[in-house]
């Protein structure tokens, strides 16, 4: 019984990363989109640029918290993978150029960066 109910957890939490993950690259394609092609000085363009990163950021969060509720996601590579750093970079504005400069790692809580 225990061992379904982990299984069970294991399953939901896959799930809610990978649906969140979905969601996370639309509307970061979609963020991205509103940077680089409108006029980011225009109040309604800036007001749904701050709309799109609070959605992101509760996306990221969601994956975070499945994980958290799954003790063994540090052990699955289906999980380990999630939060993506560099989908985080993007989002929260920092160019390929700034990645591109260090690597990372996954961690049990998250992932942590290397200085190169």
């Amino acid at each position: 019984m225990a061992n379904n109910e982990t299984e069970d957890n294991i399953l939901k939490a896959i799930e809610a990363c990978n649906t969140a993950q979905a969601m996370i690259d639309i509307n970061a394609e979609h963020l991205d989109g509103l940077r680089t092609q409108c006029a980011t000085s225009a109040e309604l363009t800036q007001h749904e640029i701050r709309t799109l990163e609070s959605k992101l950021i509760k996306l990221f969060s969601r994956q975070l918290i499945a994980k958290q509720k799954c003790p063994e996601s540090a052990s699955l590579p289906e999980l380990v993978q999630y939060p993506r750093l560099q989908k985080w970079l993007q989002v929260v504005g920092l160019c390929q150029k700034f990645y591109g400069k260090y690597k990372y790692k996954n961690c049990n809580y998250g992932i942590a960066f290397k200085i190169t």
